[in-house]
C-alpha cells in the first residue's frame, strides 16, 4: 500500500478528519459499504485490544429550507430499502433534543440519537466553532463515491481513493473490500459501484 501525502505522513491531510462515521445521507451506492464499516467500528475496541474512543450517539440533520427537507425525505426511501432506523422528527422532538434551536424548520432527519446531552453539547460547540477552522485538499471523484477496484489497463494494480471526505467512516469496510479484491476472495459487498471503469470518459488536464 502507498499513502500519498504532500508533506509528512500524519502531519498533513492524512492527520485530519471529522471522525464522522455515518450511514444516513450517504449516496445510495455507499450505503452497504457504510453499514459494514459502521458494524466494524462498533467492534474496533475488541479488534485492536484497546480503547479507540469510538462512540455511537446518532446523527441529526437540521433543515433550513423546504428544499433541504424534501431532499432528506427523498433519501428516506433508500433508508427504508435497507431497513435503516432513520426517520423524520417533528418540531417538539427537535426542541427536546436541541433547546433554543430557532432557525431550522420544525422537522429534522435523524438516525438513532441515543445520547441527547451529547447532542446539546455539540450544538453549543457548533455555535462558536467557526473560530477554529482548517483547510486542505481532499481526493474527490465526480460522483463523490470512492474508487475501490483494480485498474483495467494495469493488471495487479489496485486503487482505493476518491473517498471525497468520507474515508474515515468508510475506512474499515473499504480496506476489507480492497483485500478481498486483491486476493480474490468473495467481496464483502458488491464492488460494482466502486469500479474505476465507471468513469468512461477521461479528460486530460493541461
Amino acid at each position: 500500500m502507498t499513502l500519498c501525502e504532500k508533506g509528512q505522513i500524519a502531519a498533513e491531510q492524512s492527520s485530519r478528519n471529522w471522525g464522522w462515521c455515518r450511514v444516513m445521507g450517504r449516496d445510495p451506492a455507499e450505503i452497504p459499504l457504510a453499514m459494514e464499516s459502521l458494524r466494524m467500528w462498533r467492534e474496533m475496541n475488541n479488534r485492536t485490544g484497546g480503547e479507540t474512543g469510538f462512540r455511537q450517539a446518532g446523527t441529526m440533520y437540521l433543515c433550513v429550507s423546504q428544499r433541504e427537507l424534501d431532499q432528506l425525505a427523498e433519501w428516506l426511501e433508500h433508508a427504508r430499502a435497507w431497513q435503516l432506523d432513520t426517520r423524520l422528527l417533528d418540531g417538539n422532538e427537535v426542541a427536546a433534543m436541541l433547546p433554543g434551536m430557532q432557525h431550522a424548520l420544525p422537522v429534522a432527519c435523524t438516525r438513532r440519537v441515543t445520547d441527547v446531552p451529547n447532542h446539546r453539547r455539540q450544538y453549543r460547540r457548533w455555535r462558536w466553532r467557526h473560530a477554529e477552522q482548517w483547510g486542505g485538499l481532499i481526493d474527490a471523484t465526480p460522483d463523490a463515491v470512492p474508487v475501490i477496484s483494480g485498474a483495467p489497463t494495469l493488471p495487479g494494480f489496485y486503487l482505493a481513493t476518491g473517498f471525497s471526505g468520507h474515508g474515515f467512516g468508510l475506512g474499515p469496510a473499504a480496506g476489507r473490500l480492497m483485500a478481498d479484491l486483491v486476493v480474490g476472495d468473495r467481496p464483502l459487498v458488491d464492488p460494482t459501484p466502486y469500479a474505476f471503469a465507471r468513469f468512461k470518459q477521461v479528460t486530460r488536464l493541461g
